[in-house]
């Protein structure tokens, strides 16, 4: 039962990052607006606690959309029943370079 719930969650979470990294590899058409994003270090200093960290490494984001990515860090962060993703280049994550910036996007799930 263990080895089958790993990798289930093994599977969900490639899914999950392969589906996250398509979107943003995706061209936005004209008139379709960007899903809104909040801040890493405003979610932060709304009370959000941070819950996951995966490293997605260069080549399996490339191999996953079909264009060369950068190592990133998919950062989960929760609140009550609210979830939030965040997508970090792992090199602004190493240096903990994330102030306010807009470089720092997460999605709100509720």
């Amino acid at each position: 039962m263990r080895v089958l719930t790993w990798t289930s969650l093994v599977t969900l979470s490639a899914l999950s990052i392969g589906v996250a990294l398509a979107e943003n590899a995706s061209p936005q058409s004209e008139g379709q607006s960007s899903p809104p994003t909040t801040p890493y270090q405003t979610l932060l200093s709304q009370g959000f606690e941070v819950k996951n960290v995966l490293l997605i490494p260069a080549d399996v984001g490339t191999r996953l959309t079909g264009n060369i990515q950068q190592e990133t860090v998919m950062v989960t962060l929760q609140k009550g029943s609210v979830t939030a993703t965040c997508w970090v280049l792992f090199a602004a994550w190493n240096q903990q370079n994330l102030g306010g910036s807009t470089n720092t996007p997460c999605n709100i799930l509720h």
